[in-house]
């Protein structure tokens, strides 16, 4: 029986190769405005976090590499939250926060 031992230096990996960030709630809101008032898109509430942390890490590290942000969470899921990163306000109502946030996007 053949037998290798492997080790692994664990924090150097990961020092070398991730980054970790956190995004606050109004971090959250600046990028959902941000990204709504750029490009017209709505972000959720989750895939906002994602966004700032990749702006962070963007802006701290000056890697120019292609940065890919995946979501697979929808902005009508977090309809009161994402109005009110918008708008500065919404309707406690979850499904007049839809209509007006369809009014707003189109989508």
């Amino acid at each position: 029986m053949l037998s290798r031992n492997y080790s692994c230096e664990f924090e150097e990996i990961l020092d070398n190769e991730f980054f970790a960030d956190y995004s606050d709630e109004e971090d959250c809101k600046q990028t959902i405005l941000e990204v709504f008032d750029e490009y017209g898109y709505l972000l959720d509430t989750h895939t906002a976090v994602a966004m700032s942390v990749k702006d962070s890490y963007v802006n701290g590290v000056k890697d120019e590499s292609a940065v890919v942000v995946l979501s697979t969470a929808s902005p009508y899921k977090f309809t009161v939250d994402v109005l009110k990163a918008i708008e500065g306000k919404a309707p406690s109502d979850a499904f007049k926060a839809s209509e007006k946030l369809y009014e707003l996007s189109a989508t």
